[in-house]
């Protein structure tokens, strides 16, 4: 009797290959991929949040980001956005300063910018102007500092006054008046030079008055030239086209 391979000594039953795993699909694989963008709309949307996070300054008008603006004064910050960038705020400030102020406002607003704003964006030479002309507005009001009146830029305390009035500079050892704040007059004292001043005035004041009354002689005299031209020809339009009769002899 024939025995089936089973029965077969040794014989072991082969397992049963399991199926490639390629042919059991996950339900990750069946879902459809997320269409990508194309190139030119991903460029596009960097463009566009590059733009979102740039400012306009209202000065130069170009695009720059936020840490290019600042408030110029602390008031600002409650009214109004900083609007103009640093370099612009420089320009500005270069520019104030060139009109001989030393009080500097906001570009934006009337509000005065203080000493550390300045410092803070003005380049080296413009704040070194401005702190002479802080200096120097300081100085004038106080009564006792005497500037030179020569050029040379220099000043100091004079706390004695009219009582003493020569002044000498300690920079270009030149003598001032601080009486008249002029130069030195060595050939007369304060009341002389007064008196010359007086008569220096009157003799001005004659001659603007012999320079009005000639003035008005002038435009008299135009007024008549101007009367009589017009009497001239408002006669001669009288008698346009009249002929005078001939005479007999």
């Amino acid at each position: 009797m024939k025995r089936k391979r089973e029965e077969w000594p040794g014989y072991h039953t082969p397992p049963v290959p399991a199926p490639p795993s390629s042919s059991f699909p996950s339900l990750s694989s069946l879902r459809s991929p997320a269409p990508s963008p194309p190139p030119n709309d991903r460029a596009k949307r960097t463009s566009i949040s590059r733009a979102s996070s740039l400012r306009l300054c209202i000065s130069c008008l170009e695009d720059k980001p936020p840490k290019d603006f600042m408030y110029p004064t602390a008031c600002c910050a409650g009214n109004h956005t900083p609007d103009t960038c640093t370099t612009c705020l420089r320009n500005w400030i270069k520019h104030s300063l060139h009109e001989g102020g030393a009080v500097i406002t906001c570009p934006e607003c009337p509000a005065q910018m203080g000493y550390l704003s300045i410092r803070e964006v003005a380049d080296r030479a413009t704040f070194d102007k401005y702190e002479a002309l802080v200096l120097a507005s300081l100085l004038d009001t106080n009564p006792t500092f005497v500037w030179c009146v020569h050029g040379c830029g220099s000043g100091q305390f004079h706390p004695a006054g009219d009582a003493e009035p020569i002044f000498t500079c300690h920079h270009c050892r030149l003598k001032t008046c601080v009486v008249h704040n002029l130069p030195w007059h060595p050939e007369f004292t304060c009341s002389q030079f007064d008196e010359l001043l007086k008569e220096e005035q009157k003799r001005q004041q004659q001659q603007q008055s012999l320079a009005e009354k000639n003035r008005q002689t002038l435009l008299r005299r135009a007024r008549d030239e101007e009367a009589s031209r017009r009497l001239v020809v408002d006669v001669a339009m009288n008698f346009a086209g009249f002929a005078l009769p001939l005479t007999e002899r």
